[in-house]
């Protein structure tokens, strides 16, 4: 016996947990292009990052 003839067709019931497991995709919470939400991400980054020099300055 191969593992070929071990494989059990699909039921109903397997379909159905399936597609009851399916998680649907995410949304994105806004609608700017990831693009420019990874520019806002990295200006926010070197601000923090001047904000920490100076207070280590001081």
């Amino acid at each position: 016996m191969t593992n070929s003839d071990k494989i059990l067709p699909e039921s109903d019931t397997d379909k159905v947990l399936a597609k009851a497991a399916s998680v649907p995709p995410k949304k994105l919470k806004t609608d700017e292009p990831l693009s420019e939400k990874d520019e806002v991400k990295q200006a926010e980054e070197a601000l923090r990052q001047r904000l920490n020099k100076n207070k280590k300055e001081r």
